[in-house]
């Protein structure tokens, strides 16, 4: 496998032909690019000699046209070490290109046999610095040699490492580099991306691949970083494993994925099934492209008020943190208008855990008033605030050299108050909402008149048609896809989850959605009082399949019910899926020497899964398009 070993490699194609990597840079001198070539053709030469002496055991005349191959390209190599320096040697744009300019007089005048010895410092400081540059053209000319050069093939198993290993495992600036060999690559992307990019890069029309990858090769960041930019610069893939055990000690689960630089003939596979095609997802269907927000979805959903700090609040459960529910009884019958500012607040914990929602904390809101303003009408709150936030506020914001957007000096105010939030939900008595992290995904109906966490997802709505498709196994499934995670959890975000999902067209005036909607809900509401349970405990219950009772079975049949009604809404009246019980995780993936408890999910197979997906993304690309 032609990688150089770890993480620590680089090398620009096009830096030795052009000597050009920054935006508006000039070329290479036409003499010393000139003199690359010929060295390049004299290496390409000495290596064809070596071929046409494979069946001689002339021993000491292969070595020595080596050695006169690689004296042939050592100063080549120094030309694509100077494009490296370059970038490495400052940390922005314009001083990076004043470098590039000074190198390439330099790499001139090295080519002519003058001052190498100033190229060599360079490289020699790369290495100093742990970055060992990889030119392929230049270590393999016979390869790359003509327009159409390139290997057959790359078969390997490239480092898995994450973004935070990426940037502390790494001189500074290697993050800034990758981004600019491989472009549109962003966000929190895994390394294995950017090994799958090089190697497509480095096949030749019709060459082929075959790679090894963490799970994360088809999701969010690092499929959009990698596996969609190749397919959309001529990539077919044509075979895939999206689940594959390690075999031997390591508990890892990793994906083997197959692709080819241009067109592929042949039947194309996902886990031993034919398909038409494979996307970027590792589906059949739907296209590469990331889910557009779609307009029709601004707006529906919030994300509830970060306070920052918990001094605005009255909870006894705060270890101090808070003020005391005692104090603020106290405050309320001195005097009682304090009630407008002293307001419940509820939270991701109690939406899951109490059986009706109830709120436990309460928080204090003074809007956007004025420090001077609230200190006239809301003195007693100003005087807990001032000891409560104000410190930490101040504190966090020395410490972080940031004052949060100013906010550390509007201490008095939450930091971002969601006011459009409640201005939607003004006139209504209740709206759906859920935890941000959760490790089953729950909705609900919850009481409007409080002020909601951040830890909580608000969605404006007091239908059953709305709660019918949130609360659905299709939006469930969409939401694990494209929404974040925290440990095991499913961490729901508006923007990825939420205003890009397609709902069904006029759900809002489906009778059959909200027929079953009502009747899922309203049971599982007085099933949750009946044992005292919240949502956590009760859809622990549902998933597990040691849980024979019969409300747990009905609980079951009416989610099957709603389930189908959603289906039928968009028409897919052809999928007939019956949910069944699967382990969340293989043993092979549990941590060697934990005592975990198997958790299971009841859910649909995953080709039912990655079928309504692949729909759902089809539906997403029609609607951002103007499409229906």
């Amino acid at each position: 496998m032609p990688f150089v070993t770890g993480t620590r490699w680089s090398g620009s194609r096009v830096a030795i032909q052009t000597f050009h990597w920054a935006p508006g840079g000039g070329g290479a001198p036409q003499l010393w690019s000139q003199v690359v070539d010929e060295r390049l053709r004299e290496a390409d030469a000495l290596r064809d000699e070596i071929e046409a002496l494979a069946g001689s055991d002339d021993t000491r005349e292969k070595q020595r046209l080596l050695k006169d191959a690689d004296g042939a390209l050592r100063n080549t190599r120094l030309v694509g070490d100077a494009v490296i320096a370059a970038f490495f040697g400052a940390d922005r744009d314009r001083r990076r290109e004043g470098l590039r300019q000074e190198y390439e007089q330099l790499a001139g005048q090295a080519l002519g046999g003058k001052d190498l010895f100033r190229l060599e410092e360079l490289a020699a400081d790369l290495r100093r610095r742990h970055l060992e540059p990889f030119h392929w053209e230049v270590e393999f000319p016979e390869v790359f040699a003509g327009t159409t050069g390139g290997f057959d093939a790359i078969i390997g198993n490239p480092p898995f490492a994450g973004h935070v290993m990426i940037v502390s495992a790494n001189p500074p600036e290697y993050t800034s580099w990758l981004r600019m060999v491989y472009a549109g690559a962003e966000g929190k992307c895994d390394l294995v991306a950017y090994f799958f990019r090089r190697s497509f890069e480095l096949l030749r029309a019709g060459g082929a691949f075959g790679l090894i990858a963490t799970n994360t090769i088809a999701q969010g960041d690092t499929r959009n970083s990698g596996l969609r930019r190749m397919c959309e610069a001529g990539c077919t893939l044509f075979s895939v494993r999206r689940r594959y055990r390690w075999p031997g000690m390591a508990a890892v689960v990793v994906s083997v994925v197959h692709g080819i630089r241009g067109d592929y003939i042949g039947q194309k596979d996902i886990d031993g099934s034919r398909v038409d095609t494979i996307t970027a997802f590792l589906f059949h269907a739907g296209g590469n492209e990331d889910p557009r927000r779609l307009p029709e979805n601004v707006g529906g959903s919030f994300v509830g008020s970060y306070i920052l700090g918990m001094g605005f609040t009255f909870d006894d459960d705060s270890r101090g943190a808070a003020s005391s529910l005692e104090e603020m009884r106290v405050l309320l019958a001195a005097e009682p208008r304090y009630q407008a500012v002293i307001k419940p607040f509820l939270g991701g914990e109690e939406i899951n855990s109490q059986s009706t929602h109830t709120h436990r904390r309460y928080v204090i809101d003074l809007g956007v008033l004025t420090e001077e303003a609230a200190w006239h009408e809301w003195p007693r709150a100003m005087e807990i605030l001032e000891r409560r936030v104000k410190p930490e506020r101040l504190r966090s914001s020395a410490e972080s050299g940031s004052s949060h957007g100013g906010r550390a000096l509007l201490w008095w105010q939450h930091y971002h108050g969601a006011a459009e939030l409640y201005r939607t939900l003004s006139g209504k008595a209740r709206t759906l909402a859920c935890s941000a992290v959760s490790s089953r995904f729950q909705v609900t109906f919850v009481k409007t008149g409080s002020v909601f966490a951040h830890s909580a997802i608000v969605f404006p709505s007091d239908r059953y048609e709305t709660f019918a498709c949130l609360q659905s196994r299709p939006h469930e499934l969409w939401a694990r896809f494209f929404g974040s995670s925290m440990k095991d959890d499913l961490r729901y975000t508006p923007t990825d989850c939420f205003e890009t999902f397609p709902f069904p067209l006029d759900h809002r005036e489906s009778t059959d959605l909200e027929q079953a909607g009502r009747e899922c809900y309203e049971y599982r509401a007085e099933l949750m009082v009946a044992r005292n349970q919240g949502l956590t405990d009760t859809y622990n219950r549902f998933h597990d399949p040691a849980d024979t009772s019969g409300d747990t079975e009905r609980l079951r049949v009416l989610h099957a019910a709603m389930d189908r009604a959603v289906l039928d809404a968009y028409g897919w009246t052809d999928l007939l899926p019956e949910a069944e019980s699967v382990p969340e995780f293989d043993e092979d993936e549990i941590e060697p020497g934990t005592r975990a408890r198997r958790k299971y999910r009841l859910r649909w197979p995953d080709e039912v899964r990655d079928e309504v997906l692949a729909r759902l993304l089809k539906l997403n690309r029609q609607r951002s398009t103007g499409q229906h």
